[in-house]
């Protein structure tokens, strides 16, 4: 008995069957495995970044890191995540009721009653960078129809990271009138 295939022609079944598999299934499992790896290079840069930004001594400074910050995003650039916006928010939180707490968008100045001096504290302060992005696949693939995020367009992301605001103490070289206290670095 004979094993030998008389009918010649598996090369030419076996050539179509492994294209159909390297484009219908292998490409998009490598574009949806590269989606993660992005992500985490992404995550990783910006929670660097917002801590070095933590560590300003004020709060017009950690801003002004933000807008001139360049190398952080041609990195990420390379590594195919685009930076479409980024916003920086102070995150106050009451040290002893956790639900107690307040957002401020910068650059708006820390109210009163939420400073570290107020009454009602103390207080936990943390710097929130808020980063819309665009993460591209590996290969993008174009077809016909509507786009799929993450194979045939860019996966649209918001990461949010933060730090704890590190200087809360007062400006001594503030301009003030007299009698009055200097202010917190965070509401410069």
């Amino acid at each position: 008995m004979s094993t030998k295939r008389n009918n010649k022609g598996s090369l030419a079944e076996f050539g179509p069957a492994l294209l159909i598999f390297i484009v219908f299934v292998f490409v998009p499992l490598l574009d949806f495995g590269t989606l993660p790896i992005r992500y985490g290079i992404a995550y990783n840069g910006l929670n660097q970044f917002i801590h070095r930004v933590a560590m300003a001594e004020k709060m017009s400074d950690a801003e002004q890191m933000l807008r001139n910050e360049r190398s952080l995003i041609k990195f990420l650039m390379t590594c195919g995540v685009e930076v479409t916006q980024a916003r920086l928010d102070l995150r106050i939180v009451n040290k002893f009721n956790q639900e107690k707490q307040v957002v401020i968008p910068e650059p708006s100045p820390v109210p009163k009653e939420w400073q570290p001096d107020a009454p009602n504290g103390p207080f936990l302060y943390y710097l929130v960078l808020t980063t819309d992005m665009k993460i591209s696949p590996l290969f993008l693939m174009s077809v016909p129809w509507e786009g799929i995020p993450g194979l045939t367009s860019p996966c649209a992301v918001t990461i949010a990271t933060s730090a704890p605001w590190e200087n809360l103490g007062r400006d001594p070289n503030a301009q003030i009138s007299p009698g009055a206290d200097y202010p917190y670095y965070m509401n410069e």
